[in-house]
């Protein structure tokens, strides 16, 4: 779809495109050069796929013409509009000329499969819903992360577009999550669980017993594993889980810096650590270090089991057959 301040520029599109998605080059924090450095390094991961990038093409076009693996893969739609990240959804619906509006327009008219935007998250689930629309049968749109477990990729939604939910939203979650872990991760049958604050039947409140109930009963009902808890999120029990949007929040940052695969296992979490992390955890050979004292084996420091010098996080030697059971204490 195109407008009066259209600037398409470079760029002819590579025969054959496995994928052609709208960008909002505008949306989020260091716009647009992160997302166009983005792009870079999605050229090069997917060479087939083609980007049509909605924003302020003064910006834009430098920084396209920099990035040689972007060369002939970039078609630049100019804008005159931005979506604020603190700009209410209904005020964001009157900007017909914002790059993420003119982005999801694209979706909705068939020239790209799909958006990609940083920007505002309630302008983007607002605008979706009423220019693209939801699939029949589907009341509230869901946002979905995938991370990873003890045993591949998990998604879980929604985590963050619906506050409250009732048994049928959650349902409608399961359904699309299923779809989406079929498409995306190419999993056939992807197995299915409630969040709940246990793995009983008579756990939980009445919302999440009918959504339990009604999963059982639907056509994925084979696919429904039952309740989960917040450890089976990481720890490979299943590959979709559905909670309300407040709850999915809470669970997504509360992962940290670390990430959900520090704790898939007690094996795997020196490895997630980044490299320059304060914790200092047991490594084979600990020599060289003071009495009482162990080598961080993502560090490479000495670290008392009381105090580190380089660091206000300590760790006390613990058993190698158990490391997920050692006290990390905050000094």
């Amino acid at each position: 779809m195109t407008s009066e301040t259209d600037q398409i520029v470079t760029l002819t599109p590579q025969a054959g495109a496995s994928a052609i998605l709208a960008v909002d080059a505008m949306g989020g924090d260091h716009a647009p050069g992160v997302i166009i450095a983005g792009l870079d390094i999605a050229a090069e991961r997917h060479p087939k796929a083609i980007f049509h990038v909605f924003g302020d093409a003064a910006l834009i076009e430098p920084l396209v013409r920099a990035a040689r693996r972007l060369a002939g893969r970039v078609v630049v739609h100019g804008t005159s509009e931005i979506i604020a990240d603190d700009l209410k959804p209904t005020a964001a619906l009157r900007l017909r000329d914002a790059s993420m509006r003119r982005a999801i327009d694209a979706v909705a008219s068939g020239e790209a499969a799909g958006i990609i935007s940083a920007g505002n998250t309630g302008a983007m689930l607002a605008l979706a819903k009423i220019v693209i629309k939801t699939m029949a049968g589907i009341d509230r749109p869901a946002m979905a992360a995938i991370g990873p477990s003890a045993k591949g990729d998990v998604v879980m939604l929604d985590i963050g577009a619906n506050m409250v939910c009732d048994a049928r939203n959650l349902v409608e979650f399961a359904v699309m999550g299923e779809m989406f872990a079929r498409t995306v991760l190419g999993l056939p049958k992807p197995t299915i669980g409630l969040l709940n604050v246990g793995s009983e039947e008579m756990k939980g409140d009445e919302t999440l017993k009918r959504a339990a109930e009604a999963l059982r009963a639907s056509p994925i009902g084979s696919q429904f594993h039952g309740f989960v808890e917040g450890h089976d999120i990481a720890g490979g029990t299943l590959e979709l889980v559905l909670t309300d949007g407040f709850t999915g929040n809470v669970a997504l940052k509360s992962k940290g810096r670390c990430g959900w695969s520090a704790i898939c296992s007690g094996g795997s979490l020196p490895r997630a650590l980044p490299p320059n992390s304060p914790i200092c955890w047991p490594s084979p050979a600990s020599t060289g270090c003071a009495s009482g004292s162990i080598r961080g084996a993502t560090t490479g420091r000495c670290c008392s089991g009381s105090t580190a010098s380089s660091s206000n996080r300590t760790a006390a030697p613990m058993p190698r057959a158990s490391p997920m059971r050692s006290m990390l204490r905050w000094t």
